[in-house]
Formats: structure tokens, C-alpha cells, sequence
């Protein structure tokens, strides 16, 4: 470098570590140890500088400066939507893509259709990395796989289906449903006949059955009627000895025709009422995914346990009604019925879970991944994945 002022000409060569090797003046002397000092300070600055970058403790190590990695996803709304053509999008695929800058690391998404099948891809080296709706649990810890800090609070959902009902359909629902109709039409019937056996023993000397047989078969009627409900106006009662050994034993039957009746009232409401929990579906077929954990969780139930290919056939046995219900991830339960007003959440979390990002076990890959996860929590990343995917922030 060379100043000149007048006839003052400082010449400074540095040898890169802040070293001047040669100086010399042509005027005032004074300049010249000026910019010595200077110059010293800019090269001092830099150096110090750069070695602040490198050791710097949020930096990735130097091998991670060149890192690809292939991450495994498998479709399950809303954290992985992988619709042909273009890249996968989602809860997920977002989080990792403000996780992939952190640690310098380049992405290929590689798509697979179920959990087992991805986590399979993982420990068979296809992949480096797995991400979707991947619950945290010991099995899955013990089989060679570590799990990141958790994403996302999970957990399992018992899900139905809202029928659609006209208002004499709901009505009659109400009112206890086919099974109530059934009921009534057999103490219709017992009472007609009740009435007509009535009315051929009474009708010759009680003068309540002698005025023809459409009026006489009505008193029989209304007194078998009236028996039954236990109200015994006593307008209309039989005389003769055999017309009062059939009240006497229609009297004894009532019992067990009304006891029927309230019995099948009752069991009809109760089937009618909103789904709560597994225990209201008892022997019901209840769906889940092969493979999940839901279907683990199942197996343990007083249910029958179907299980299904993946999201998609299970919702399209719920919506053809050949199962009562679904279990799937409380996550994707809270999408699903806030997108489809005919699926309904059926009383409380079943489970809890939390979803976590794969590795294999031991890869030093893990803890980048978990700062990386740190900082973005520290920053309110979640709040806003949260309201952008289901409307509302999901804190971890």
C-alpha cells in the first residue's frame, strides 16, 4: 500500500498475519507510524473476527459445510401433503426446511405410503432422516432409533361419523328410534287382541259390548288399554267369569309388556346417544392403520380391532359405514373434522404421544437437529406453524 502526501510516501507489505515487513518514509514521520498502528488494527480486527465465526458455539462443525441429506416423509395431513407434481408441503416439511438452513444441510425428500415402511427406509440407510406424524414411543426408541426433541403433541383420537338426518328421522330418534316402534306396535297388538277376547265373552250379557261389534271391540279395547297403564277407570269392566279370568290374566302379562317397552325405550336412547368413548362402542369394529400405534393400542381393547392400509382406506370405511369408528393421531382428528363437518371428535385424548424427528441410533446428526429445534422454539416458530396449519398455536 502506498500513501502519498506531498513527498511522503509510506510503502506496507503485510505478510497476512499483521506483520509489516517493510516501511519507509519520504516525508514525515509522523504519518508513517500513524498508519502502522492502523493498519496493524484492521489486520488484528479480521483475524480475530474470523476466528469468532469459526469457533463460534451455534456454528455447525466444518463436515456438516457440505452435507446432503435424503429425508423420509409419508403423507398424513396436515403435516405431509405429497401430491404429484412438486415437492412435499406441510407442517413437517416447513419445520424442516427452517431446520435444514441451521445446519448448512441440503434436502431430498423421498416419499413413502406408511410409518413402517419409512422408519424401515431409515434403518436400512435409504434415508437419513425421517419426518411426518412420527410418534415418540419406547418400541420404536429400543429398535435402533433415536427420536429429536418432540415437534408436536399427539396422542390418539376416537373418530366418528355425524349422520345426516332428516327431522322426522330425528324425531323418531328421539323418541327411542325402530326399536321403540317395535314396542309400541306389540302392545297395539296384544291390546286388540286382549279387547276382542273381551268383547266375545262380554257381549252377550254386558251391556258395555252390545252395541255391535266395531263399538264392542272398542270397549274392549279401551279396557285392556286401561288395564295395561294401570289407570282402572272401572267405566268398563267384565262380569261374567270368563271375560274376568282373561283381565285377571292380562293384568299379570302387563307387567312384562310395559317392563318390554321401557326396557327397549331405554336401549334405544342410549344407542342413540353421541359416541364418548371406546367403552360405548364395545364389539363394534373399529378401524386404524396397520402398523400404527393405534393399532397396538387396539389390540388391548374389548373391540374389533379391522385394520387398514392407511389414512385414506380408513376414512373411506368410516364414510361407507363398515366400521363404527377410527382411531387415529389427535393431530390429524383436529384437521380432519374441522375440514369435513360429517366426521366428529368422539370424547377425550386416548393417548399421549408426541411426534418427534428419526435418526438412527447414535447419529451425531441428532444433536445439530436438536439445537437447531431449541432456536427455533425460542423464536415462536411453532406459534406460527401452529396458526398456519390448524389456526390456533400449538406450543411444545
Amino acid at each position: 500500500m502506498s500513501l502519498c502526501r506531498g513527498q511522503a510516501i509510506l510503502s506496507i507489505e503485510s505478510d497476512g498475519f499483521g506483520v509489516v515487513r517493510e516501511m519507509r518514509t519520504c516525508g514525515n514521520w509522523r504519518w508513517s507510524v500513524a498508519l502502522g498502528v492502523v493498519g496493524g488494527l484492521l489486520l488484528a480486527e479480521v483475524g480475530w473476527t474470523e476466528m469468532g465465526w469459526a469457533q463460534s458455539p451455534g456454528s455447525p462443525s466444518p463436515a456438516a459445510l457440505e452435507r446432503s441429506l435424503r429425508v423420509g416423509v409419508k403423507p398424513i395431513e396436515p403435516f405431509v401433503f405429497a401430491a404429484e407434481p412438486g415437492p412435499p408441503t406441510g407442517y413437517s416439511v416447513d419445520l424442516w426446511g427452517a431446520i435444514a438452513p441451521q445446519i448448512l444441510a441440503q434436502t431430498q425428500y423421498l416419499v413413502y405410503d406408511t410409518t413402517p415402511d419409512l422408519l424401515d427406509a431409515l434403518l436400512q440407510g435409504e434415508v437419513d432422516v425421517a419426518i411426518a406424524g412420527i410418534s415418540i414411543t419406547a418400541e420404536r426408541e429400543a429398535n435402533r432409533l433415536d427420536f429429536s426433541q418432540p415437534i408436536y403433541p399427539a396422542g390418539l383420537q376416537l373418530l366418528v361419523k355425524q349422520q345426516q338426518k332428516s327431522q322426522l328421522v330425528r324425531l323418531l330418534n328421539y323418541l327411542g328410534g325402530g326399536r321403540v316402534l317395535q314396542a309400541v306396535g306389540r302392545v297395539l297388538l296384544s291390546s286388540i287382541g286382549v279387547g276382542l277376547l273381551i268383547w266375545l265373552f262380554e257381549r252377550q250379557h254386558n251391556p258395555h259390548f252390545q252395541h255391535g261389534p266395531l263399538i264392542g271391540i272398542g270397549q274392549g279395547i279401551w279396557f285392556a288399554v286401561v288395564t295395561l297403564g294401570t289407570f282402572g277407570y272401572g267405566d268398563v269392566t267384565p262380569v261374567g267369569l270368563p271375560g274376568r279370568i282373561v283381565a285377571g290374566m292380562w293384568m299379570g302379562v302387563s307387567f312384562f309388556i310395559l317392563a318390554d317397552f321401557i326396557s327397549a325405550m331405554t336401549t334405544a336412547r342410549q344407542q342413540q346417544a353421541p359416541v364418548q368413548s371406546l367403552s360405548d362402542l364395545s364389539g363394534q369394529p373399529i378401524g386404524a392403520g396397520r402398523g400404527t400405534t393405534a393399532a397396538r393400542f387396539l389390540q388391548t381393547k374389548p373391540v374389533t380391532l379391522v385394520l387398514l392400509a392407511g389414512l385414506d382406506e380408513s376414512l373411506a370405511a368410516l364414510r361407507e359405514n363398515q366400521v363404527a369408528a377410527i382411531v387415529v393421531d389427535r393431530p390429524v382428528a383436529e384437521y380432519l373434522a374441522a375440514q369435513d363437518p360429517e366426521l366428529v371428535m368422539a370424547g377425550d385424548r386416548l393417548s399421549q404421544e408426541y411426534y418427534g424427528i428419526a435418526v438412527r441410533e447414535g447419529d451425531a446428526l441428532l444433536e445439530d437437529i436438536n439445537r437447531a429445534l431449541l432456536r427455533l422454539q425460542a423464536q415462536d416458530y411453532f406459534e406460527f406453524l401452529g396458526r398456519k396449519w390448524f389456526g390456533e398455536p400449538k406450543s411444545q
